[in-house]
């Protein structure tokens, strides 16, 4: 009896996942509220290696000297990084909560639907969305504030005004 009641709970939550939007494996804001909900007002992808870059020196002086006739430094090869958004509380002010957040692979991007969530890409991303973040990691305590995020999601456009 034990064994066919826990047999028809695992079919029941297998029938339940089912019909869940399928947006990958971690692919989900966490349970808390979200840290910022606002406007993107710019969207900027990560650098990608430029011809003849160099590899960065670790033995650099951080301090030392630099010119416009130094080639260009590679992006870290193993950078996760796809690009940064900023995203405004209050995009017509110079007040309220901005936050620039740092979008890498494993940050969850995900689009409000009529029946869930569903899975979008960095490209999906620009100007006039209207998003939830959760950060992820140390934020910097700037202006802006600088943060990895755990996950994006776009509730909707915003309307032009």
């Amino acid at each position: 009896m034990r064994t066919f009641a826990l047999l028809l709970l695992a079919g029941l939550v297998l029938v339940a996942c089912a019909d869940a939007p399928d947006v990958g494996a971690g692919a989900a804001p966490p349970e808390r509220p979200a840290d910022i909900a606002g406007t993107v007002t710019a969207v900027t992808p990560a650098p990608r290696p430029a011809e003849g870059c160099l590899p960065a020196d670790p033995e650099a002086d951080p301090a030392g000297t630099v010119s416009s006739d130094d080639p260009p430094v590679c992006p870290a090869p193993d950078s996760d990084q796809l690009g940064t958004a900023l995203v405004e509380a209050e995009p017509d002010t110079d007040t309220g909560d901005k936050a620039v957040v740092f979008i890498g692979t494993s940050t969850a991007l995900l689009r409000a639907a009529a029946d869930g969530l569903e899975p979008i890409t960095f490209d999906d991303l620009r100007e006039g969305l209207a998003v939830e973040v959760w950060f992820d990691g140390p934020v910097a305590e700037s202006y802006p504030v600088q943060a990895g995020g755990a996950a994006l999601i776009v509730r909707a456009e915003q309307a032009d005004g």
